[in-house]
């Protein structure tokens, strides 16, 4: 305590009977606690009478009676019991009288004693006290953004969904049940991951990125042809039975933690070229590259950015990205003339309308949806994309469907929520308890933020056209189960930022 409670009222009970004498001795005596406003000491020694002066004395012998009488009385300032006090029943000291709080500097306060020594390697570092609210508003808004993009996601792609399938059969309710049954999946997955500590990841870092790696060896195997067929020239996806999984968006995923990882544990290195950015380089070139021959350039593209995220948050020098980037358009581009497609798409998206009935077709209509859909958009479900004229409008295009159903109100709400996902991230990678999982968060921020960017800039005619989905909307089972888990990760960091983690010491673990 650095405060004590003073009583006394100025000229209370001036003079007079014996309980007046009482609460000006009591405003003499030690101070009491509480809160109020005190005048100097000194007004306590005026308002005693004159007769029989204050004066600090031995306390009396033990049993001995004192004299009575004013002038024979020894009236001191001290507070507490004295040693000649008669007895008296238990409870108040003397009779109650009008007193005043008051709040004082407590005189000569004891000098901080040392701080308690850290033990084994390393000692908890503990952060200023904050409010609950402060630590989970973030993670509550974050929860309720991404259910809203996957319920709006739903809508929007039960809309664009094929009404009729090659055999006659309806598919508009199959591709919305099997996009359900993703959500609810990746719905209890994300409920757990929020609920566990963040930190198993690290220690799964590996094996996580070894199981991903093993997973996008299996299509590339000439005896995988069964579980792993040829779709539209590429081998991207692993069938087995009711299992349809898409290793990539696996890869992407534990990609990114294993970076994280691998950043908390190199610390300032990071910065430097041979021992800090060459480890994440081979990793990151290998799980790209297997990308790459399915092949797939777009999400090698994408997962190398994503990558590159979490290693620039950890502290890695610009230019070593300028380098990196410079050598791998070196790499690039010859394998961009190998594929015709490649180059028709690029041929495409530098003019859409003379390729429409070629590659670019896909471009072309997604800005006639957009542009058909005016303000507020045709209606839910009154779009034109379901009967064939945008081909994978369910998943590639889903943007232009929004467009097209919902209007520019719709498209300005898929931004937002995408704009608001992408802030909240970035503030609880900021605000997190360890580097683990603040460049964690940042890592899942840029994935989510990213993938969405690139799908809405092919949509619009920014950019060739890839296969990148809307992240919780598009339909996919592998995606929204994924970016569900993600987001489960980021809001068990969110959840536990105002719990600190004990610092690893030079010596050995925390």
């Amino acid at each position: 305590m650095d405060q004590r409670q003073q009583v006394h009222q100025r000229h209370l009970h001036r003079g007079g009977d014996r309980l007046a004498r009482a609460a000006v001795r009591a405003a003499a005596r030690g101070a009491a606690q509480g809160r109020a406003v005190h005048p100097p000491r000194a007004a306590a020694r005026a308002a005693l009478p004159r007769g029989g002066g204050l004066r600090r004395g031995r306390p009396a012998r033990r049993g001995r009676p004192r004299r009575a009488g004013a002038g024979g009385a020894r009236r001191r300032l001290r507070g507490g019991a004295r040693d000649g006090a008669r007895a008296r029943p238990p409870g108040r000291r003397g009779a109650a009288v009008a007193r005043l709080l008051e709040l004082r500097h407590v005189r000569q306060l004891r000098a901080a004693r040392r701080g308690v020594p850290r033990g084994g390697g390393g000692a908890a570092v503990t952060p200023p006290p904050r409010h609950p609210g402060e630590l989970r508003w973030e993670t509550r808004l974050l929860a309720v953004v991404a259910a809203t993009l996957v319920t709006f996601g739903l809508a929007v792609s039960y809309g664009a969904s094929p009404v009729i399938g090659p055999g006659g059969e309806s598919l508009g309710l199959d591709f919305e049940l099997k996009q359900m049954s993703g959500a609810l999946l990746g719905g209890i997955l994300m409920l757990a991951i929020a609920r566990s500590d963040y930190a198993l990841l690290q220690r799964l870092a590996w094996p996580m990125l070894l199981v991903a790696i093993a997973l996008l060896v299996v299509p590339l195997l000439p005896f995988t042809t069964a579980i792993a067929p040829r779709v539209n020239g590429a081998r991207r996806w692993i069938d087995i039975g009711p299992l349809n999984l898409q290793p990539s968006e696996a890869a992407k995923f534990a990609l990114v933690v294993w970076c994280a990882m691998l950043a908390a544990k190199k610390g300032p290195q990071v910065r430097a070229f041979r021992t800090g950015v060459v480890p994440f380089l081979v990793m990151i070139g290998v799980v790209c590259g297997l990308i790459f021959l399915e092949p797939n350039a777009s999400t090698a593209v994408l997962v190398g950015l994503v990558a590159g995220t979490v290693v620039f948050s950890a502290g890695a020098r610009i230019g070593h990205f300028l380098l990196l980037g410079g050598l791998g358009a070196l790499v690039l581009f010859p394998q961009l003339d190998d594929a015709a497609y490649r180059v028709e798409r690029i041929l495409a998206f530098q003019d859409p309308e003379a390729t429409r009935r070629g590659a670019g077709l896909q471009l072309f209509e997604s800005l006639v949806g957009f542009g058909s859909g005016g303000l507020v958009g045709r209606g839910f479900g009154e779009g034109q994309a379901k009967f064939g004229f945008l081909p994978y409008a369910y998943s590639d295009f889903l943007f232009s469907v929004i467009g097209e159903e919902w209007g520019f109100v719709g498209v300005c709400v898929t931004v937002s929520l995408f704009a608001l996902f992408c802030w909240l991230g970035f503030r609880i990678a900021k605000t997190a308890a360890d580097p683990f999982g603040q460049f964690l968060a940042a890592g899942i921020t840029a994935m989510v933020g990213l993938t969405a960017l690139i799908h809405m800039f092919v949509n619009v005619g920014l950019m060739p056209t890839t296969g990148q989905v809307l992240p919780f909307m598009s339909a996919g089972r592998s995606s929204l189960v994924i970016m569900l888990s993600a987001t489960g990760v980021l809001l068990s960091i969110g959840r536990r930022r105002g719990r600190p983690r004990p610092a690893r010491g030079p010596g050995g673990d925390a």
